[in-house]
């Protein structure tokens, strides 16, 4: 089975990351309804940028959207040795919450 993932991350108090998996199918009414949030003037969305009443219509306008908040085939979780939003550290904690879970590095060694 064909699916999109969108993939974002944040680092404040601690580290996050979210995938969001959506069919082929349900792709271009999900972005439809996605741009249909954009104020005037905005060109994308991005929670930094909005205010804290803002981030809470439109996750709760998100949650009627069609993707699924799991995912269920294999997890391949990829980084380069030397970033430092996601050091190698990170994947083997985040690989640990899949149960189909493999790591990459592509430049080099995993460092661990």
């Amino acid at each position: 089975m064909s699916v999109h993932v969108f993939v974002d991350e944040s680092q404040r108090v601690r580290y996050l990351i979210c995938a969001a998996v959506i069919s082929p199918g349900d792709l271009h009414p999900a972005r439809r309804e996605l741009r249909s949030m954009l104020l005037s003037r905005q060109g994308r969305l991005h929670f930094v940028n909005e205010s804290q009443q803002r981030r809470r219509f439109l996750l709760d306008a998100m949650r009627e959207l069609p993707v699924r908040t799991r995912l269920d085939g294999p997890v391949l979780i990829v980084w380069a040795r030397d970033e430092k939003l996601m050091p190698p550290e990170h994947a083997v904690r985040l690989a640990k919450h899949f149960d189909n879970a493999s790591r990459s590095c592509p430049n080099g060694k995993m460092g661990l």
